[in-house]
């Protein structure tokens, strides 16, 4: 958060009174019910419809900075939109969806164990010819425009 406000402000860098500022105003809107903190990133009170969105230009794209709930849901928007995918392939092209026009093995890495973790939880299956695939007959995020929970 601190370097979108950097960012935003011009700010070559943040120090501790930006940082208290703005973790001051954080705890003031997660305590006013209007965000809710998960580890270090914010989220709306209720499930938004679509998380997917491409990183802006002012802050270079850097798999810290995602969540795994982002990775999912680009990772899910891919398999809508090309059906059945390589493993390897989902993971590139999730990362493109997300502005990694290169992806780094760090970051591919990161977005393989988001995609397993879609297999796991059954939001996605493993094809006989290894390829990945949407589960339809779970009902899961597949279809119904959700975020896909990287819990439970």
């Amino acid at each position: 958060m601190i370097q979108r406000v950097r960012a935003a402000f011009g700010l070559k860098r943040a120090g501790k009174n930006v940082e208290a500022a703005v973790e001051a105003g954080i705890e003031a809107v997660v305590k006013a019910g209007k965000v809710k903190r998960s580890g270090s990133f914010l989220w709306p009170p209720s499930p938004p419809k679509a998380l997917v969105h491409r990183h802006g230009d002012e802050i270079p794209a850097a798999i810290e900075s995602i969540c795994d709930e982002e990775v999912a849901a680009a990772a899910t928007l891919m398999l809508q939109t090309q059906f059945a995918t390589d493993r390897d392939e989902l993971a590139v092209q999730a990362l493109r969806v997300l502005g990694f026009g290169m992806a780094k093995s760090e970051t591919k890495n990161r977005a393989l164990g988001v995609i397993a973790g879609l297999v796991d939880r059954g939001v996605a299956v493993q094809q006989i010819d290894e390829l990945i695939d949407l589960d339809e007959s779970a009902g899961s995020a597949g279809g119904n425009g959700r975020v896909p929970s990287v819990d439970s």
